[in-house]
């Protein structure tokens, strides 16, 4: 019928064991099937587009199929402008710490790492409403249930967001949306060095890349701890301009543009 179809490929984690334990027949099937499944949604489709050239590589298993599909990476949601207060000591945190790949435990470690150090550090975690809060964390966790315009409430408090992932094969990758979330909240980011989202924070010159440890955190903690407030200030006006320049409104005008093209 000549109708354009895009097919967007989201995430592969049924592909990466750190991501997707494949521990019952069920699962099994899952994995084995989800090449197959993905590539016969992509033989209707006119267009097939990732988030990342490293995802298309994973799915398609062909470095030159790979570069000619259409990239696509998230958009960003800019909510309301909250400026920064030169007295916020939080660092925002949005996820779950039950899995090893998020980094949670780099996170928790590295902020003590800090406190010791001389500084102030507080977390802010905002969990999944099915996470309960763990028995074993400090006072200067505070834990939030919020999401979408919910935690522009929390941002007074934030002085910057951390994406503490572990190096992996999967998380160098993908795209996290948080990381775009994270840049319309206008604060600086503190990001371990996966590729796809040191690639992101370099682009939009908008914060620190630390290695995936502790240490590594920790430091990048205390530099943002004790930075100038007019650092701190044109990180976070970078990132909101980042953000408003990848939204999600710009990325639905470019389906459209993609669906156009597909059509002539």
């Amino acid at each position: 019928r000549r109708v354009p179809v895009l097919t967007y490929i989201r995430d592969a984690q049924q592909l990466f064991a750190e991501y997707y334990s494949a521990d019952s027949l069920r699962r099994r099937l899952s994995r084995a099937s989800f090449r197959p499944a993905v590539r016969s949604l992509i033989g209707v489709s006119s267009r097939v587009a990732f988030p990342s050239r490293g995802l298309a590589r994973a799915v398609l298993g062909d470095e030159g199929r790979a570069a000619r599909a259409t990239l696509l990476p998230p958009g960003a949601r800019v909510g309301r402008r909250v400026p920064i207060d030169p007295a916020a000591k939080g660092f925002l945190f949005v996820g779950s710490l039950r899995y090893p790949a998020h980094g949670g435990d780099l996170l928790l470690e590295a902020l003590r790492g800090a406190r010791a150090a001389g500084s102030e550090p507080e977390m802010i975690w905002v969990a999944p409403p099915d996470e309960p809060r763990r028995a074993d964390l400090p006072g200067w966790v505070r834990l939030e249930r919020a999401g979408g315009e919910e935690i522009d409430r929390l941002l007074p408090a934030v002085l910057a967001s951390v994406t503490p992932r572990r190096r992996t094969p999967y998380n160098d990758l993908a795209v996290p949306i948080k990381v775009l979330e994270y840049l319309g909240f206008g604060r600086p980011l503190l990001v371990t060095d996966t590729v796809e989202t040191r690639a992101i924070v370099e682009a939009a010159g908008c914060g620190l890349v630390v290695p995936d440890r502790a240490d590594g955190l920790r430091d990048g903690i205390v530099e943002l701890m004790s930075a100038p407030f007019e650092r701190i200030a044109a990180w976070g006006a970078a990132a909101r301009a980042h953000a408003e320049a990848n939204s999600w409104s710009h990325r639905a005008r470019r389906v459209m543009e993609l669906l156009a093209e597909d059509r002539r």
